[in-house]
């Protein structure tokens, strides 16, 4: 009877460069890859559906330096266009912001 029987299983592995068509590639390895802050884009986006209807939502948003008191009415880009109460018109970076609070229906 033979003792040796070598190794049971060999895998020869490669690395290849994924190509991403219409989506967002992050490495595992890499931790330092920049991501998209802004985790609650669902709740922006029925809030801008709302004032599409006509029906308004009074807003805090809150970013690292600022809070404002606005009503989002669309996204642009990575921009959020709103209407303050004074009645001007901003734009915020998406990426910049931490989170919506709700204040007025």
């Amino acid at each position: 009877m033979q003792d040796d029987k070598g190794p049971l299983l060999y895998i020869n592995s490669i690395t290849t460069e994924a190509i991403a068509n219409n989506q967002n590639v992050y490495d595992t390895r890499n931790p330092r890859q920049k991501t998209e802050k802004f985790k609650d884009l669902k709740k922006l986006k029925n809030i801008i559906e709302m004032f599409a209807k006509n029906r308004p939502v009074l807003c805090k948003l809150i970013t690292k330096d600022a809070e404002i008191k606005a009503t989002p009415y669309k996204i642009v880009g990575n921009q959020i266009l709103l209407k303050t109460a004074e009645g001007k018109e901003e734009t915020i970076d998406i990426n910049l912001l931490e989170t919506i609070e709700i204040i007025r229906f």
